[in-house]
């Protein structure tokens, strides 16, 4: 059985069968997966005035004012 996403998220979940359901649950898990691997950011904790500074590429006395 092909399955088309579109017509699987218009139709009403109560006329659904369970592979139709598990199908489209499946799909948005892989989309969402993508999604968070795309919007890895590299976090860094900068400390004090100077790491925050250095981090937004601004003088101390800038952030400090």
């Amino acid at each position: 059985m092909i399955m088309n996403i579109e017509e699987l998220r218009s139709k009403p979940l109560w006329q659904m069968t369970g592979e139709e359901f598990l199908f489209l649950q499946e799909q948005g898990c892989s989309k969402q997966e993508q999604a968070a691997e795309t919007n890895a950011v590299d976090e860094k904790f900068v400390y004090g005035y100077a790491g925050l500074a250095k981090s937004l590429k601004a003088s101390v006395l800038l952030i400090t004012s």
